[in-house]
């Protein structure tokens, strides 16, 4: 379990010691994505994503933002948190949400 903590402790260096694995699935779950939703959306987007998400690393969270179209839309990351950034630093992602106005 070292291994997990230590030596790939990055979510860059998780992506590119699977780049080939991570582009695949990304790739395809993007696409049939865009085929059920699109890319354009009427409504304000916003993402919060933890800066050490294994689950669903910023780089893949930021690439898919970059592409969307939406009259608002924003994207914040919260350091020192993975998947759940809510759970792990719930009065920053509070301060965002609030600074939204949502």
């Amino acid at each position: 379990m070292r291994w997990m903590f230590f030596d790939n402790a990055s979510p860059e260096k998780i992506y590119r010691n699977n780049k080939i694995l991570v582009d695949y699935v990304f790739d395809k779950e993007l696409t049939e994505g865009i085929d059920v939703y699109g890319m354009n959306f009427n409504s304000p987007i916003y993402f919060i994503s933890g800066e050490m998400d294994w689950t669903c690393p910023v780089i893949l969270a930021r690439q898919y933002y970059e592409k969307i179209n939406a009259p608002k839309k924003g994207f914040f990351e919260v350091k020192g948190c993975g998947h759940t950034p809510q759970g792990d630093k719930p009065l920053e992602v509070a301060k965002i949400i609030k600074d939204i106005g949502l």
